[in-house]
């Protein structure tokens, strides 16, 4: 530990020592110039090529559409698991209880590392699944 808090401090000062300067005053015998601003031009279409820009649109769409397709699995999730265990009152799903939501760390660790993983990859699927409809129909 001490090894590497040692460089981490020594980062630290250097980089403010390093970063105070001398403020810059004008002289009086130069005058004072606007910056010269160049207008921003916009990209053109073929600037790009195409994949990439269905890549980009593909990445887009997997990004945004984790958010739902994560609470979406999460539900589905719940329901299943409530169904396949012969309807535990404990276990009841959302609106009419906590569902597989009050496991923790503590009670059940071992149910609830598999649970995450399980959310997180079908999530992710769902949501690719989600970027290649987009390609297969051409929107």
């Amino acid at each position: 530990m001490r090894r590497l808090l040692v460089p981490v401090v020594f980062l630290a000062v250097a980089g403010t020592l390093w970063a105070q300067t001398a403020p810059a005053t004008p002289s009086p015998t130069t005058p004072a110039t606007a910056p010269v601003l160049i207008p921003a031009v916009p990209y053109t279409e073929k600037e790009f090529p195409s994949w990439t820009l269905k890549l980009r649109r593909a990445e887009i769409l997997t990004v945004g559409a984790f958010p739902l397709a994560y609470l979406l699995v999460g539900l589905g999730y719940d329901y299943t698991y409530y169904l396949s265990n012969g309807f535990p009152q404990a276990n009841a799903p959302w609106p009419v209880g906590p569902g597989t939501s009050q496991w923790t760390m503590t009670t059940q660790p071992d149910l609830l590392q598999k649970k995450y993983i399980t959310l997180v990859g079908m999530a992710v699927g769902a949501s690719l699944l989600v970027a290649v409809a987009d390609w297969l129909l051409g929107l």
